[in-house]
């Protein structure tokens, strides 16, 4: 895997010169057949009578695409010899991914207050072509889970929040393959039965209640002082 496309660069030796040359190129099942001189050149080494190398670069704009790749190269030379490299037992296959994965998160939010004793948080990630990790860390303890638990997962995580009273976070991060990755921003909740401790946490809610009572009282007092004053009167 890789994130970003690359020139191959591939070297075939042969005892006689070659004749043909085919250089096919399988994008996720669509076959292309190179151009030489356009999406790779030859250069030819070697004596007249003797080994010959024939170096194929290959240029990466032929891999700008995401997906993955098989590359196979036919060759015959002047004895009608026919070879490739997949008989052979040389394989040239990668994928190319330039796309980060994706994270979808359910069951909290910025700033949530939830009166509960805890919370289950479901975390959806996804790639394009293969998940490597995801990264959990909540209120200070991190789990890993490789692209083995997220393929038994179907990339979908269960994490449990533990009712505190006090703020938690969470942070996930994850990576494909090819080394993308994507961190999505901090999250910041609050969990607990005590609805005390919610109500405090609350601070509009909280300190709006404190000026409303406060105002309640001034207005009794100064009620109180006017109806002594008029009886007075």
């Amino acid at each position: 895997y890789t994130n970003v496309e690359k020139e191959l660069i591939i070297t075939e030796t042969n005892v006689d010169t070659l004749e043909f040359i085919d250089i096919i190129c399988n994008l996720n099942g669509k076959l292309r057949t190179l151009v030489e001189g356009k999406d790779y050149i030859v250069l030819e080494s070697g004596a007249e009578i003797g080994w010959k190398q024939y170096r194929y670069q290959i240029l990466k704009e032929n891999f700008a695409e995401d997906g993955h790749y098989t590359i196979t190269i036919y060759s015959k030379d002047r004895a009608k010899n026919v070879s490739d490299n997949q008989s052979k037992g040389k394989s040239l296959s990668f994928a190319v991914d330039k796309k980060p994965p994706s994270i979808v998160l359910s069951g909290i939010e910025q700033k949530g207050r939830y009166r509960e004793n805890s919370r289950e948080i479901l975390l959806d990630v996804k790639d394009n072509l293969a998940i490597a990790s995801l990264t959990v860390n909540l209120d200070g303890e991190t789990a890993v889970y490789d692209q083995e638990a997220l393929n038994a997962f179907k990339g979908k995580v269960s994490v449990t929040a533990r009712g505190k009273n006090k703020w938690q976070t969470l942070k996930v991060s994850a990576e494909d393959q090819a080394g993308n990755q994507i961190e999505i921003e901090k999250i910041t909740f609050l969990i607990t039965p005590n609805l005390w401790v919610l109500f405090y946490n609350h601070k509009p809610l909280f300190y709006g209640s404190i000026i409303t009572i406060l105002l309640s009282a001034l207005i009794g007092f100064s009620c109180l002082v006017y109806s002594k004053r008029k009886r007075n009167v």
